[in-house]
């Protein structure tokens, strides 16, 4: 039996593979930025976004475990109390906005203190015409740079 017939089918041994995607062929790595942790539990956050819950009351960004565990409280709380819509942030426990105009205003607070995040949403509701705002293509592109040129990932792509 011959040296190829006992490797795998079509499969390179080390020795003939000649492209092992090296640290030469992208250039150097670059310092990992540090994740962020969540500030109820102190746990890192969950690399993929969904996974994060962003309130625009406070700016704070929680994992989605503290969020429900907030969720789940809140509603015991409106049985109990007999009070619907008592919804409240899970860091802050400012009030949830009720209406397009109060979400409005928490958004535009947080552009204006130049939150990464708040620009990227102000600018997807520019694009697709959400919350009462007409559609601004311009707009949405020049808040979309603003956030991808502080550093926010998400603006970037």
């Amino acid at each position: 039996m011959n040296k190829r017939s006992t490797e795998g089918a079509g499969t390179p041994s080390p020795s003939e593979s000649s492209d092992l995607g090296e640290e030469l062929d992208v250039g150097p790595v670059g310092k990992v930025p540090q994740r962020e942790e969540c500030p109820i539990c102190m746990r890192l956050l969950p690399l993929f976004t969904r996974l994060q819950t962003y309130a625009f009351c406070c700016g704070k960004t929680i994992c989605c475990g503290c969020d429900l565990q907030h969720k789940i409280k809140n509603e015991k709380r409106e049985l109990m109390e007999h009070k619907p819509g008592l919804r409240t942030c899970a860091f802050c426990r400012t009030a949830a906005p009720d209406s397009d105009e109060e979400i409005l205003a928490q958004v535009r607070k947080r552009v204006e203190l130049q939150d990464p995040q708040a620009l990227t949403t102000m600018s997807l509701n520019y694009g697709n015409g959400q919350y009462g705002l007409s559609v601004d293509h311009t707009k949405c592109i020049e808040l979309l740079r603003e956030s991808a040129g502080l550093g926010f990932s998400v603006a970037q792509y």
